[in-house]
């Protein structure tokens, strides 16, 4: 059980926890450095974590505000990372690739 899960990152590769925490149903900031700027879908509650007060403020707003958009979140987070989407994609830039070495012709393949 958690109000608020803080992130404040200074170097991250990925990100795996804040995303673990909303979708947990836990009220989640974080810091905009690095990887974690990628995530558009908590743009609304990320902050720089060198600036005290802008962590300071998002704290309070977020703990005090009735609406935290756990839905949108994690709708959002469900549709940009799951298995069939990062397959599909990797899928396509190989078939890109392949076509543009002249490598694979694949025209009855479909992916869905």
């Amino acid at each position: 059980n958690a109000s608020l899960f803080v992130y404040p990152s200074l170097a991250e590769g990925f990100g795996i926890p804040p995303l673990e925490a909303v979708m947990n149903g836990v009220k989640t900031i974080c810091s905009n450095a690095t990887a974690l700027s990628d995530f558009d879908f908590l743009k609304d509650y990320q902050f720089n974590p060198l600036d005290k007060e802008m962590l300071k403020s998002l704290i309070l707003k977020t703990l005090n505000g009735p609406n935290y958009p756990f839905a949108q979140i994690q709708t959002a987070i469900r549709n940009k990372y799951n298995w069939s989407a990062g397959a599909k994609m990797l899928f396509e830039w190989i078939m890109k690739d392949a076509e543009r070495c002249g490598r694979v012709e694949m025209n009855n393949l479909i992916l869905t």
